[in-house]
């Protein structure tokens, strides 16, 4: 909503004080990518990232 990939995923995906730990990253391309990333609360997270103008930006989140 805001145009803003970073604001958006500091609102909505996880809280300020969130301790993450990328697992792994897998690049099949120089334009996508997959991370999976653990919370310490133990969730772990699929994060889909596409490559626009230089720059990384969130595709989408789905829960592993």
């Amino acid at each position: 909503k805001s145009g803003n990939c970073a604001t958006e995923v500091k609102a909505k995906l996880f809280s300020p004080e969130a301790k993450i730990d990328v697992e792994s990253v897998d690049v099949p391309d120089g334009s996508n990518a997959t991370a999976t990333v653990k919370e310490a609360n133990g969730n772990v997270s699929k994060v889909f990232l596409v490559k626009q103008d230089g720059h990384w930006r969130i595709r989408g989140v789905t829960p592993a």
